[in-house]
């Protein structure tokens, strides 16, 4: 494994609580299989409002949307979409003319499985980020040792940061108050996306309830739980990653 994957890999967080160094190590390939989970049940495929307009779509629904794949906004998805994974993205996306020739919630065909793993290159600074601000090492360790509670938290990128930190704080004062039982803070951090009173979070949360559980054991594609080849991925680095730190609040927001 070269040092690019390694420093993708291998996410230390220092903290001072007791001099204890907590360091997070989460693979490309779980993160990754999530991912195209994460995609394939509670995500959809492409929309341009051109469909709107044309009649591919009919529904008053996307009035508000702008284009989106795999659960990305290219208007409102913040600085993801100017790495170098994210003008790949989108470039595939505008190079196959999608916009005109592409169905409502069209999954890429041929170019499917690379998109999804762009997806990831996107999501997974951003999922470390988040963690690193929100969590605390105690939860980080809980969630980090279950695949539900993963889970969960890796869909809450997907969310914005207002979710993920929403969701953080719940998780962190439940830990906080002695519970942790991993079956109890599952059940819990469904309880909290269906009370959140917004009506795609609990839409999702009723979702994921029916599958969290077993989550581990759903295949996701080959080509997404095996280690990202970032030499395919143009000249994509190191710099890239760090792009990431200056990502807005705002940014993700939007469900």
């Amino acid at each position: 494994m070269n040092k690019l994957n390694e420093e993708i890999n291998r996410v230390r967080y220092i903290m001072k609580n007791k001099n204890i160094i907590y360091e997070q190590v989460i693979s490309d390939s779980d993160f990754n299989k999530f991912a195209s989970i994460v995609i394939d049940k509670l995500e959809g495929g492409y929309y341009h409002p051109d469909m709107l307009k044309d009649g591919r779509v009919k529904s008053s629904l996307y009035n508000s949307s702008g284009e989106t794949m795999f659960g990305i906004d290219r208007l409102r998805g913040g600085t993801i979409n100017s790495t170098q994974a994210g003008r790949e993205f989108w470039s595939i996306i505008d190079s196959l003319n999608a916009r005109k020739n592409w169905k409502w919630n069209y999954k890429g065909g041929e170019y499917g499985n690379r998109l999804k793993m762009l997806v990831s290159l996107m999501m997974k600074p951003q999922y470390d980020s988040y963690c690193k601000l929100y969590l605390t090492p105690k939860s980080q360790s809980i969630i980090d040792s279950n695949s539900s509670l993963l889970f969960n938290f890796i869909y809450a990128t997907w969310n914005g940061s207002g979710w993920f930190k929403y969701f953080a704080n719940r998780f962190n004062t439940d830990v906080n108050n002695g519970i942790t039982n991993v079956n109890t803070l599952i059940d819990k951090v469904i309880q909290y996306r269906k009370e959140s009173g917004n009506q795609i979070i609990i839409n999702t949360g009723k979702r994921m309830e029916q599958f969290i559980k077993g989550v581990s054991n759903i295949k996701a594609d080959s080509a997404l739980s095996s280690t990202i080849d970032l030499n395919s991925s143009s000249n994509f680095n190191a710099a890239d990653l760090n792009a990431m730190s200056d990502f807005k609040a705002a940014d993700l927001n939007a469900v």
